[in-house]
């Protein structure tokens, strides 16, 4: 089939992150179809909530999550989230996420059956 979003692999194409980035604007159903025009395989990960992070996703401590395989990074998932609850943008700007248990620095990649916890801040004594 024709890749709706254009050759990734011509000059004028579109890379695969800004395909994914592209396909992320469609509803669920769609964005699984653009990404087998594009053979993206998706990756799902189990994202985990804590605190602030709870709250901001209406009380969810937990939700199976996918993004686009290639792409499939907490960055991308960060955006994903965002979209998905608008309420964790300003949260999501102090947590860190830890990935299978251990801290993420920068930008990690996920690969299928993840575990990514968004944990914002704790303070006290």
């Amino acid at each position: 089939p024709v890749c709706p979003l254009g050759d990734p692999f011509s000059p004028g194409g579109l890379t695969l992150a800004a395909q994914t980035s592209e396909a992320r604007g469609l509803a669920d159903d769609e964005r699984a179809r653009v990404a087998a025009d594009v053979d993206i395989e998706m990756v799902r990960v189990q994202v985990l909530y804590f605190a602030r992070a709870r709250e901001a996703t209406g009380g969810m401590t937990e939700e199976s999550f996918e993004v686009g395989g290639a792409a499939a990074d907490t960055d991308a998932l960060r955006a994903a989230l965002v979209e998905k609850h608008p309420s964790l943008q300003s949260v999501l700007e102090s947590c860190v996420l830890a990935v299978n248990q251990e801290y993420a620095t920068g930008n990690t990649a996920l690969s299928e059956g993840c575990e990514v916890a968004v944990i914002p801040p704790i303070s006290g004594g």
